[in-house]
């Protein structure tokens, strides 16, 4: 049988695309006839992908396709198809936030919500990263709906693991966010967290911004502010970064801390599970799907000393700190590749059995 998968762009460090392989691999060790197609390619990942042009259409296929912002075309040519399709939902992210830094990015949300609403008129069925997903989904008017997160490959990440040690500098704390600069995930507040922590708790202290670096106006708004909060010798940009990096600065970090307005799934904070890295995270969008029964959830982040309080007491406080890392890990087991592939797997069988009634 037949289950592919179609998505615009396969680019390399990328969340969705990381997740149409993983999911590649889990179809494929289950016996399907499974490729990944797209119109843009990024040379690193190019083993693992076929050009669109090359995509056979088949009414009984089952053809996943992965949205997270615009189409760029695909979306179009993904609607005439005759195959059983399946709309794996990444989230858009509300425009108003990018206004005030990149329209162009902020229209490109635009047009892939607009995008959306037609999409959803040609899919029997619909896959959502997180609960938050599948609402904005149902909203829309496609009902069946299932919670599929994000396929981590585990494996790759323990294979690396055990060969990295973390570079650890004596006495320093070092405090982490992993994701592209971007003005939803408001880097903005945890510069102004970091500077009470810095200044008023641990001079010896560092923030890592690790992601993706556009030299935008956003990014230029963050610079202003740590040469205004005097941090610039305390924060660092990583831009995107191999594999085995990520992994060193996570074996690195002492806390995770997010406070992102809006996120589809968040992949960082399954990672900070894995490594065991205690996370405080602002209570928005999926970010409570996600954390399940772990982490900390702040609900008014505007409290910037409370929260550098609350982050100097997870780090020195070894039984609090062991407590969530327990919990982290216990929520950590849902996202293992067995739990993913049975839903995955399920939902398949369900769907064909519904298109052969």
């Amino acid at each position: 049988m037949n289950v592919h998968q179609i998505i615009s762009a396969l680019s390399f460090g990328d969340a969705v695309s990381n997740d149409a392989i993983a999911l590649r691999k889990i179809l494929r060790k289950n016996g399907f006839n499974s490729n990944i197609y797209a119109k843009y390619i990024d040379p690193r990942v190019s083993d693992f992908v076929e050009p669109i042009e090359k995509y056979q259409p088949d009414p009984t296929t089952i053809m996943i396709y992965h949205f997270a912002f615009g189409g760029a075309g695909v979306s179009e040519y993904v609607m005439d198809l005759p195959d059983i399709k399946i709309l794996k939902y990444h989230n858009i992210t509300p425009p108003h936030f990018f206004y005030p830094y990149n329209k162009n990015i902020a229209l490109g949300c635009e047009t892939g919500l607009k995008e959306l609403k037609e999409l959803i008129r040609h899919f029997h069925f619909g896959f959502g990263d997180s609960k938050f997903n599948c609402t904005d989904l149902n909203k829309l008017g496609l009902t069946k709906t299932v919670v599929l997160p994000v396929l981590l490959d585990f494996e790759n990440i323990n294979q690396m693991n055990n060969k990295i040690s973390p570079l650890k500098e004596q006495n320093m704390v070092n405090i982490i966010f992993v994701g592209r600069i971007s003005p939803n995930k408001k880097q903005d507040d945890l510069l102004k967290i970091f500077y009470f922590y810095h200044f008023f708790i641990n001079k010896n202290s560092r923030l890592s911004f690790i992601g993706k670096c556009d030299d935008d106006l956003y990014y230029h708004h963050l610079r202003n502010l740590i040469k205004k909060l005097d941090l610039e010798q305390a924060v660092v940009f990583t831009g995107l970064i191999e594999n085995d990096h990520l992994i060193r600065h996570y074996k690195t970090a002492d806390v995770f801390l997010c406070m992102s307005e809006h996120e589809g799934f968040c992949v960082p904070l399954v990672e900070s599970m894995y490594f065991g890295i205690p996370i405080i995270a602002f209570n928005s969008s999926c970010i409570p799907d996600t954390l399940g029964n772990s982490g900390i959830l702040i609900n008014d982040k505007s409290k910037y000393e409370e929260i550098a309080e609350l982050m100097d007491l997870v780090i020195n406080d070894q039984t609090l700190k062991e407590k969530i890392v327990k919990r982290q890990r216990e929520r950590l087991k849902d996202f293992e590749e067995r739990n993913i592939e049975t839903i995955l797997l399920r939902s398949i069988k369900e769907i064909s059995k519904e298109i052969e009634g």
